[in-house]
């Protein structure tokens, strides 16, 4: 029928996943995403100075998180390879 048979694989923290390509997702939900979590997405290297500065600026003044700084690659990145949410791993997920 010219369907390829979907590649599922296990993770090793014990979680399923459906490799899924770009062009195989609704055009939308990408804009959505997008649009949602990382308006900056296509104009910053993967961090986002300004967003990661005002999320520690809300930190400091409220003493506890207000608005996440996180890029969509850094998200990724959390994803991949989980660590305790702390500033030593936002650290490590903005080199990756």
């Amino acid at each position: 029928s010219g369907q390829q048979p979907i590649h599922v694989f296990h993770t090793r923290d014990e979680k399923w996943r459906i490799l899924t390509l770009v062009n195989e997702v609704d055009p939308l939900y990408l804009r959505t995403l997008i649009a949602k979590e990382d308006k900056y997405f296509r104009s910053h290297p993967g961090i986002n100075p300004v967003a990661l500065l005002r999320a520690a600026y809300q930190w400091m003044r409220y003493g506890h998180v207000v608005s996440g700084g996180s890029t969509i690659t850094m998200q990724t990145a959390r994803l991949l390879e989980p660590r305790p949410r702390n500033i030593s791993s936002k650290i490590i997920e903005s080199f990756r």
